[in-house]
C-alpha cells in the first residue's frame, strides 16, 4: 500500500507542471472576450481587508483604488475599484501603487470588479523608444504573428505594443 501510495504521488508531482501550463493558458481573444471592462488605469492606492472564512480565499485580500485613464472596452471610467490580491493557491493577482498598467476586469455577482484570469489580466505598461509596451504573463498566448520584445518583468516573457493590443480588443468588440 505504500509503494502504491508513494507513486500515485510521485505520478501526481512529475504530471501536475504538464497539467499547470495546459490548465494556466488563455488565449488574448479569450481574455478579450471574457472581459467586462478592459482599462488602462493608473493605481492610486492599495488597501489591504480581513475577510471572513471563505472556500477559497483566507486572511487578508488586497484591493486597489485606480483612475481610468483609458475605457478600451466596458464602461469603467474616472475612479475604480478592483479586488487586487486574494489568498488563493493559483493566484497571480497584484497592484502597484503609481502603476501603470492594462487591466482586463470581470464583474462578479456583486458588482464589485475582479483582475481576469487569476491576475494574468494584469500588464503593466512601460515605454520604449517612445511606444508603449504591455507585458503579458508567461501564459498569455499571443497570436503568432503579433512582434514581441524581451519583458523587463519576471512574470512575462514578452512585452507586445500596446496599439496591437489595442487592434485585437477592436476586432474581437466588432466581430460580436
Amino acid at each position: 500500500m505504500r509503494n502504491l501510495t508513494f507513486f500515485c504521488c510521485l505520478g501526481a508531482f512529475l504530471l501536475s507542471g504538464l497539467a499547470d501550463a495546459k490548465l494556466g493558458s488563455i488565449g488574448i481573444d479569450e481574455l478579450i472576450d471574457g472581459s467586462d471592462a478592459i482599462v488602462i488605469a493608473r493605481v492610486s492606492q492599495i488597501t489591504s481587508a480581513k475577510v471572513p472564512a471563505h472556500p477559497s480565499r483566507s486572511g487578508n485580500v488586497v484591493y486597489a483604488d485606480a483612475i481610468a485613464q483609458r475605457t478600451l472596452k466596458g464602461s469603467v471610467s474616472g475612479k475604480f475599484r478592483f479586488l487586487a490580491q486574494v489568498d488563493f493557491i493559483c493566484e497571480v493577482t497584484g497592484a502597484v501603487k503609481d502603476e501603470d498598467a492594462l487591466f482586463f476586469l470581470r464583474r462578479d455577482d456583486d458588482g464589485s470588479l475582479a483582475i481576469m484570469a487569476f491576475g494574468h489580466g494584469r500588464m503593466p505598461l512601460r515605454t520604449v523608444d517612445g511606444k508603449l509596451y504591455v507585458s503579458p504573463t508567461s501564459l498569455i498566448i499571443l497570436p503568432k504573428d503579433v512582434p514581441t520584445i524581451a519583458a523587463l518583468d519576471p512574470s512575462s516573457k514578452v512585452s507586445v505594443e500596446l496599439a496591437r493590443v489595442e487592434k485585437l480588443i477592436t476586432a474581437g468588440r466588432r466581430t460580436r
